[in-house]
């Protein structure tokens, strides 16, 4: 379930959706030390593939234990291996986990955190990713990440204490 303009929507993902993407994981990194709950906060990366072509490398991060605040998460889609920065874009979310479950909502990119790291591509303004390509796309790989990266899920799953 993911929210797309501040509504949670539905994602009907067939058995054949995933069958052309798929992710490899990458780093997992502590950042920093909660300062109210002394958990970690946590920065994973990944890559996503289309055939056997990285289409999309995400970033996202959150503090253990705090999935009131939930996660960030930034995705840049477009052309990898050794391509420049210019054949990509960034579009940043911002995932919570109300009542209905986790999903996530476009938040304008060049106002995250994402700001100024400039590998990552051009980061998008929130109305140039919502009812275009990018942001179907941006949703679909958002769905991807949630079911297989276990280190995200796990996040959600996790009991609060």
């Amino acid at each position: 379930m993911l929210r797309l303009g501040g509504l949670f929507r539905t994602q009907q993902m067939s058995a054949d959706s995933h069958d052309t993407l798929s992710i490899e994981l990458g780093n997992d990194v502590t950042e920093a030390t909660c300062q109210c709950c002394g958990r970690a906060t946590r920065r994973i990366s990944g890559f996503v593939y289309s055939r056997d072509d990285a289409r999309a490398a995400y970033l996202a991060c959150w503090t253990d234990g705090h999935r009131d605040l939930g996660a960030e998460m930034v995705l840049s889609i477009g052309e990898w291996g050794g391509a420049p920065p210019a054949q990509r874009v960034a579009v940043a979310l911002q995932w919570s986990c109300p009542p209905s479950g986790p999903g996530c909502v476009v938040i304008d990119g060049p106002s995250s955190k994402w700001h100024g790291r400039t590998l990552l591509g051009r980061l998008l303004s929130r109305g140039d990713v919502l009812n275009s390509e990018v942001g179907e796309e941006a949703f679909r790989i958002a769905d991807l990440i949630y079911a297989e990266d276990h280190r995200f899920r796990a996040f959600w799953e996790a009991t609060v204490q």
